[in-house]
Order: structure tokens, then sequence, then C-alpha cells
């Protein structure tokens, strides 16, 4: 379960951190549990975020306040057509959206700032107090952390894979890389603070940017010594070339622009607004104000919080050596292939050695007379007779040629008879 380098202390810290977590998620789920309860919370609809719904179910809304209110109409229009008009299963709702982005959110903290910083933002996340009255209250918060943290894990996953293994130009990673901007996009056009996760994006690439670099140098001098040695490529991994950081970018910003445009598109169906006004309503948002305690249709704790996790995994990210230690790895498999494929030259050139001493020794031998005849017999060519196997499978005949001695000689053919004198034809 632990290295076995790693110090007592850390282990210790640790397991006082797992234990902390296991108790957090009891307090939660304990206090969610409790919160169901006859008297224990009331919905609270403020906004007015149920009618909405039923005003998305019937197609009838025609102006959006935010790309992440609809959003969540939408899905709440979803769960009324399932469990019907029952107000109290959304603080059910809502408990599942945060078990679900606790989920993705402690994962993706794991992937590319480390255990440690994930169970500290996961204890924060589960001892939250405004999460804890989120439950009750029918806003989009919970909606917009559960995708926002989807995002992350995305955004994780792409560094974890670029870090360990490296990106290849191939359909799969460029896919990803495409289907990872989209859905940024997406988010980007929902809500302005998921911009957060395209910074988050380029300090993965900067992050990773050295041992792109230090993979390309090591595919090139690993192909050179491959043909060196006289060694096919059989590897899938030097087949693909690697991906560069630019590419990289390029890639992820197509993505991102075919997912702002597929999702203005899909408002401009629902308000039958030009796009080119869709756009700019979207741009108005940027500089819209805070109004009681909300930006966007978002409260300003979910900004906070979430700018709190991401400053802990940045700062954890800063100390994080594991880059060096990839580094190091891919160093060392390149220094064991250039010594291997040195030893293979050695015992080459070993072999053409003693290829080359085996005729000087034949020719000091063969300085006598006697067997410079018996070499003379040997080098002359003796022809050696073929016998042939018959073929055992049936042959066609033989071919019979034929003379064709018909009496064709041409007749001559006289149509001149003699008539008389008094035969004129007259009839």
């Amino acid at each position: 379960m632990y290295k076995e380098n790693e110090p007592k202390k850390s282990k210790v810290f640790r397991i006082i951190l797992i234990i902390l977590y296991v108790l957090a998620v009891i307090a939660f789920l304990t206090g969610r549990g409790l919160s169901l309860l006859p008297g224990w919370g009331n919905i609270v609809d403020t906004y007015q975020y149920y009618s909405q719904a039923y005003l998305v179910q019937d197609h009838m809304i025609t102006k959006l306040t935010s790309g992440i209110s609809y959003a969540y109409a939408e899905s709440l229009a979803e769960l009324i057509s399932l469990v019907g008009d029952e107000k109290w299963f959304l603080a059910v709702y809502h408990m599942i959206l945060q078990i679900i982005t606790l989920l993705f959110l402690s994962t993706g903290f794991r992937l590319m700032f480390g255990k440690t910083a994930s169970y500290i933002v996961g204890f924060c996340y589960l001892l939250s107090p405004w999460i804890f009255e989120s439950v009750f209250l029918v806003t989009p918060d919970n909606y917009m952390f559960l995708f926002w943290s989807i995002g992350l894990f995305l955004v994780s996953l792409f560094y974890y894979f670029g870090k360990t293994k490296g990106w290849l130009r191939n359909n799969r990673g460029e896919g990803y890389l495409m289907f990872l901007g989209f859905v940024l996009g997406m988010l980007l056009t929902w809500h302005f603070y998921n911009g957060t996760l395209i910074i988050l994006f380029f300090i993965a690439i900067a992050k990773n940017n050295a041992l792109v670099k230090e993979r390309i140098s090591v595919r090139e001098r690993t192909l050179e010594l491959l043909e060196i040695a006289g060694e096919p490529v059989t590897d899938r991994k030097l087949k693909a070339e690697v991906m560069p950081g630019s590419s990289q970018v390029l890639v992820v910003f197509g993505g991102i622009f075919v997912g702002v445009f597929a999702t203005l598109m899909k408002y401009t169906g629902v308000t039958g607004s030009y796009l080119g006004d869709q756009f700019r309503w979207w741009l108005k948002q940027l500089v819209q104000k805070v109004t009681s305690g909300r930006y966007q249709d978002i409260a300003i704790w979910f900004i906070l919080q979430a700018t709190v996790f991401l400053v802990i995994g940045i700062l954890f990210l800063l100390f994080d050596h594991s880059s060096e230690e990839e580094l190091e790895a891919i160093h060392e498999s390149l220094d064991e292939m250039e010594q291997a494929t040195k030893q293979h030259e050695a015992k080459q050139d070993e072999v053409k050695q003693q290829i080359v001493k085996k005729p000087e020794k034949e020719e000091m031998v063969d300085t006598t007379p006697e067997k410079e005849v018996t070499v003379e017999k040997e080098t002359t060519p003796v022809k050696k007779t073929v016998e042939l196997l018959e073929n055992p499978l049936p042959l066609p005949k033989k071919h019979v040629k034929k003379v064709m001695d018909f009496d064709d000689a041409p007749k001559k053919d006289d149509f001149d008879f003699a008539i008389n004198d008094d035969d004129d034809f007259d009839v």
C-alpha cells in the first residue's frame, strides 16, 4: 500500500488523513440522511427554477439568463418527467449530484495533484456548510459543481497520461483532445468561471512540456539505434509520432471552438435569435454584476470554494517532483538501449574479424605446389545431372496436329448458257 522508501512521518500523516476522510464521509451521509426526515429541511425555490423546468418541458422559454441556468432547468424537466411533481425529490437529486461530484473531484485531484491534495479537498468538500445548505436550495450550484469537477477530471486525465505515457499522434489521442476541448467549450458557454479549467489545461501543458520534448528526442534516438542494429520497429508507440505541446493546444482549441459554436447554436433554436445576437448575449455576461451574492446565476461561495481548491492543488503541483523522476527513467531506458546497441556492434565486429582471419590462414598453408594442384582441381566446374521427379498429377494429352485434306479446291462456275436466236424470253 505504501512505498518502501516513504518516510514514517508521511505514512502517519497519510493514515490520519484517511481516517478523517472516512469520518467526513460518514458525517456527510448521516447529515444528508437526517435532512430527509420530516421537519429537518424545506425546499426553497427562491429563483423559480422549478417553474422554469415546466416551461422548458413545454418548449415555452424564449429568453435565457445564463447557459448554466438553462442546463439546470433542462435537468429538472427530465427529473419531473421521471418522478412527477414531487418537489421533495429535489433534495435527493442534489445529494446524488454531490456524491458524483465528490467522486470526480477526488479522482481528478489525485491524478493531477496527488493523494494528499485529494484527501484535503475531499475533506473540505464533505464538511462544507455551503454544500450542506445547497441541498434544499433549488439553484444550479450543485449542477455547476458537478460539471466543473467533470471538466477538472478530464484535464487531470490529460495531464496524467501526458506525464506517464505521452500523447501520440493517432486517432485515439487526437480524438480525446478534441473531446476535451468540446467539453471545455460547452462549459465555458454555460459559465465563464469554467475558464479556470482552460487555465488548468495550460498549466498541465507547461508542466509536461519538458517530458514531451524529451520523449520526442528519445523516440528519434531509439529509431536510429534500431536502424543501426538492423532490427525492425515492432513497437506501436515507436511507430506513432509523439504529439508536441503546440499540436495539443491546437487540437484542444479546435474542440473548444466547436463546443462554443454548437452550444450557441442550440440557444438560437431556443430563443429564435440569430447566432450573432446570441454571441453578443454570451459576451455581455462576462461583465455582469454580482447581485444577491450570485454571479451568472451561481453563488459566490461556489466560486470562492472552487478557487481555494485549485490553489491547494497548484501548491501541491509546484512541489511535485514526479516529472523529474519520469525524466530520469526515460534517460535510464535510453542509456540501457545504447549500451545494448554498443554490445551488439562489438559482437558484429568480432564476427567480422574472425571471418577475415580465416582466409589469411588458408593462404599461408596453400603455398606448396601440391596444394595448389588440389585447389585447381576443386575449382574446375563439374556438371551435375539433374534427375527430375515424375509428376504424379494427371497431365493433358499431347496435342496432335491435324491435317485438313478435304477437296475444297474452287470449281469453275460458268453461268453462260447457249440460247437459240429465236429465244427472246418473250412471255
